[in-house]
């Protein structure tokens, strides 16, 4: 894949001789016969790795978030193009994700593979232009390290929370890939006068779908042009258009989605994260580091010596070659004539912007590193400058080394994360959550009803939509359940549009506020059966209930 990606650009091949990598002049002349290989050998190593993932990806069960966009996109593919009457969640992906679900939909249905091919693809998606990035414009022995630290890099999350976060419903990983396409633009674009209106527009586009853009790409595009624009000897036209296309791809998204909502399309719900107290920032500071390793599958904490905490260390050499790569990076701010500098300046930038938004926020409050999924694109990003680092050290002889050893290191590297993820990969899958209580609804008939918010979703994605679920909540006080406002359509729980005739209740302790029994009953009045699965208790009615929740 690495030599494939390598001359992906159509630049000459550049010969290398000596252990210090020096290069040849290039032969003048393009060679079809050795490109065609290349490529092949390429596609067929993305093709591994997708299977790999997908394996990967298979062993976490699907939830109601993934299930929700899942059918989002359902809905854009049978022609809701705006997705007319849906509240979404804080972020829509609606221009990364929910095109490409539509097309795995497209392909292969809407069924409980959907979300499992998605998020292989979009992580493949990840590892392939984090290479592109990392290559840049070296050939021969450096690319070859850049991509191998790369790929030694990403393509093993650890099983448990790092596949949660990388290999599972859409989230803030997907959004890395038009962020690493835009610094890709940056790194080959160079300084043409088209560049500014490509990277804004593009910036623009992602962050119609997530306002983490602005964090991981507008905010430091454009503080990176103000800081090039005072250098002296710069161009300073390039760079104030740079700044201009950066800034405004802000207003220009906020403007897009509500002029979506004004045409009837869908709503964003507003974030309600805050600034965090000044007193717990040594406790948001601790939860940054934890959610970083955790990115990365290097969080070793509360773990017994032996084969996971081993693995754990071993990802600590991505983090180290991350923390070095940020570091030459930073220094790369007083020498900003080198090709390179203008891209490893925007990824350094980057990265400090992201962490101080999680790190100053609420949303790394607490103990769960979960919410790592929130600074998601510090793995590729950080993956990319930690490559660009170590590939130019070890061609430029900085470390006394033979390049043959450090090859052999990379190589080693490289077949070790590919045995995790073997490993990982031929795990048992994991069923979508409500799976087997898709299967008894279907085998009772019952296809019009409404359940929680974790279970609903993925029933009904995962029977094809032919089971329709629909989230609800419960409101202990009232003893009332309502209808769901939260990845839902308000027409689905009105009477003269859809019909529900049962409830789904999931009874396992921790699941309370989806609604209870008694909740049910007493919203609804005296179910005519009530029949037990498993963790769950469905009641039937002999009417649409849905005339209910006007009572």
């Amino acid at each position: 894949m690495m030599s494939g990606l390598a001359v992906a650009d159509g630049s000459q091949r550049e010969a290398e001789d000596g252990p210090a990598g020096s290069k040849s002049a290039p032969s003048g002349r393009w060679d079809a016969r050795s490109m065609v290989p290349r490529v092949l050998l390429a596609v067929a190593a993305i093709s591994v790795l997708f299977t790999a993932l997908l394996g990967q990806a298979r062993t976490t069960p699907v939830t109601g978030d993934g299930s929700a966009q899942a059918l989002q996109a359902w809905d854009m593919l049978h022609g809701n193009l705006l997705l007319h009457g849906w509240r979404m969640s804080d972020v829509s992906f609606y221009t990364t994700e929910l095109p490409e679900y539509a097309l795995v939909e497209l392909v292969h249905g809407l069924n409980g593979d959907t979300t499992p091919i998605a998020a292989a693809l979009s992580y493949t998606l990840v590892v392939v232009l984090s290479v592109v990035a990392a290559v840049g414009r070296t050939r021969g022995r450096q690319a070859w390290i850049r991509g191998g630290v790369v790929a030694a890099a990403l393509i093993a999350p650890s099983r448990g929370l790092a596949t949660g976060l990388l290999l599972s419903s859409p989230d803030h990983i997907g959004t890395a890939v038009p962020l690493l396409a835009i610094y890709i633009v940056i790194d080959r674009g160079g300084s043409r006068r088209w560049v500014p209106y490509v990277v804004g527009a593009m910036l623009t586009w992602a962050a119609i779908s997530d306002q983490i853009v602005i964090a991981a790409g507008s905010l430091p595009v454009l503080l990176v042009a103000g800081w090039r624009a005072v250098r002296p000897g710069s161009d300073r036209r390039f760079e104030v258009r740079m700044g201009v296309a950066a800034a405004l791809s802000v207003p220009l998204s906020v403007l897009v989605v509500k002029l979506i909502a004004k045409l009837g399309g869908f709503t964003v719900a507003t974030p309600t994260h805050t600034f965090a107290e000044l007193g717990d920032l040594s406790e948001h500071f601790s939860m940054t580091v934890k959610s970083v390793l955790a990115l990365y599958s290097a969080d070793f904490s509360n773990m017994a010596i032996g084969a996971a905490a081993a693995v754990a260390f071993f990802h600590l050499l991505a983090v180290a070659a991350a923390a070095l790569g940020c570091r030459a990076a930073i220094r790369r701010f007083a020498d900003p004539d080198d090709p390179d500098a203008r891209l490893e300046q925007v990824l350094v930038m980057t990265v400090g912007c992201v962490l101080a938004a999680y790190m100053f926020s609420t949303l790394s409050n607490g103990h769960d590193a979960a919410w790592a999924r929130e600074i998601a694109p510090v793995l590729p990003i950080g993956a990319v400058l930690g490559a660009r680092y170590v590939g130019t050290r070890i061609t430029e002889a900085a470390i006394p080394f033979p390049f043959r050893w450090a090859a052999a290191a990379m190589a080693g590297c490289v077949a070790l994360s590919a045995g995790l993820l073997v490993a990982h990969a031929t795990r048992p899958s994991r069923p979508a959550d409500g799976a087997d209580a898709a299967a008894y609804l279907q085998s009772h008939g019952l296809v019009n009803g409404l359940g929680g918010y974790w279970m609903s979703h993925s029933i009904t994605a995962v029977t094809g939509d032919r089971v329709k679920v629909r989230p609800v909540s419960g409101n202990g006080q009232t003893m009332r359940i309502l209808p769901g406002d939260w990845e839902a359509k308000p027409d689905w729980y009105r009477p003269d549009k859809s019909t529900a005739t049962f409830m789904v209740v999931d009874i396992r302790p921790g699941y309370e506020g989806y609604g209870t029994v008694d909740e049910a009953l007493a919203t609804f009045g005296k179910a005519a059966q009530r029949l037990e699965f498993h963790d769950h208790v469905i009641l039937v009615w002999d009417h649409n209930i849905l005339n209910d929740f006007r009572r």
